[in-house]
């Protein structure tokens, strides 16, 4: 049994400060923060070798973001209490990832890296439905103790069981991985969040296309394609059909008014943005402007009963606060990635760093990502893994 080092434990204690810890011991995360800093620095300075890999480049794309995003504080019309909460987490971020990136500086610590997130999520989860009183299973009360919302819960679970399959087809199949995978997927989707379901299709799916290659997976695409045009033509035309899909099957995601209310109101907010930014298209409103925008917009507020939030989209939520300029520090080297090292789908570890970049500039539609701890270190993963060179890395299957 291999020997865990400080460095991991460190990393394991800081990823259960973020999903239970701090909600016990207030503030426990800037205390695991500058512990894992001091221990990194130490670190770095005591193995730092010639043939580590060099991945400065993804801290200084946060940085670059980070720094314009505080920026942005100086020109936004007024403030919100979320303001300092995007300040706090932005100065954390820039210091939690440096410190991934210094870690996963070896092919093992990639893997190890992994495994931390895996495993430290399957707890969170666990503890996830011990905490959440089963009548609230599968609805939107899930997760009040923990004070995780079950789409960023279900994001997490559905990330971390592909991450149990990514080990278990690349780690000599090893069946704990693969137990992981199916209690994980379970985790997920029993949270009730519909985007889940899409999200662990898709990046198994994209898993599946890129180790098999397009041309082979065809056949595969068109039969996909031709039995969900069938299923929906027996669902609307058959009455049966139609009802069992309606009352059993979508009634396990949800209240179907409240859904169509949400997914009307998460429309409007898009358009919302989509005007905000039209008006500083280069530089933005300002941290948070889209909120303090919808704030003064009462009588929309009480026609739908809600309070002013963001936008629920990543994309227009940066382009309504950051303006352009923003939108391009965070979403450029990303996809400048993709397209340079999709030439390297053969090495595994590049390929999962592919799927899982793609999945999440999709999801980014329906989420807010840029300052959220999780995701960002989802991102990190994600980039890191992209920029995996061919003489880096000896992994190929």
């Amino acid at each position: 049994m291999k020997k865990i080092n400080i460095l991991s434990l460190l990393w394991i204690l800081y990823f259960l400060t973020i999903y239970v810890f701090d909600k016990i011991f207030i503030y426990m995360h800037y205390v695991s923060t500058i512990v894992l800093l001091i221990a990194t620095l130490l670190y770095t300075k005591k193995h730092s070798t010639n043939d580590e890999l060099k991945n400065n480049k993804i801290v200084l794309y946060f940085i670059l973001f980070f720094c314009y995003t505080l920026l942005s504080f100086f020109w936004a019309s007024n403030s919100t209490n979320t303001q300092s909460s995007i300040i706090r987490n932005i100065f954390e971020m820039i210091i939690i990832i440096y410190c991934a990136v210094k870690y996963m500086n070896r092919e093992e610590k990639i893997f190890s890296f992994i495994k931390i997130f895996t495993y430290t999520t399957f707890i969170m989860g666990i503890i996830y439905y011990m905490t959440s009183p089963i009548s609230t299973w599968g609805s939107t009360s899930m997760g009040e103790y923990l004070g995780i919302w079950r789409n960023s819960a279900g994001y997490y679970l559905a990330y971390a069981a592909f991450f149990s399959l990514f080990l278990y087809k690349y780690e000599n199949k090893n069946k704990v991985n693969i137990i992981l995978f199916i209690l994980l997927s379970i985790l997920s989707l029993s949270t009730g969040s519909r985007k889940c379901i899409i999200h662990l299709l898709l990046l198994v799916a994209i898993m599946h296309i890129f180790e098999k290659g397009i041309k082979n997976n065809i056949k595969n695409i068109i039969i996909l394609i031709f039995i969900g045009i069938l299923a929906l033509f027996i669902i609307k035309y058959n009455s049966s059909a139609n009802y069992i899909f309606n009352t059993k099957i979508l009634s396990m995601f949800g209240n179907n008014s409240n859904s169509d209310a949400s997914t009307k109101v998460r429309g409007y907010f898009i358009k919302f943005a989509i005007d905000l930014f039209l008006q500083k298209p280069v530089i933005g409103n300002g941290m948070d402007g889209f909120k303090i925008w919808l704030s003064t917009q009462t009588e929309f507020l009480n026609m739908w009963d809600i309070s002013a939030v963001y936008s629920h989209c990543n994309y227009v939520e940066l382009l309504s606060n950051s303006g352009i300029i923003g939108f391009l520090l965070y979403y450029l080297y990303p996809i400048v990635l993709i397209f340079k090292n999709y030439k390297n789908r053969d090495n595994s570890i590049v390929r999962f760093g592919l799927c899982n970049l793609i999945v999440f500039l999709i999801l980014d539609y329906g989420t807010i990502s840029y300052y959220m701890k999780i995701y960002l270190l989802i991102l990190t993963i994600s980039l890191i893994c992209t920029n995996i060179k061919d003489k880096d890395i000896i992994i190929k299957k």
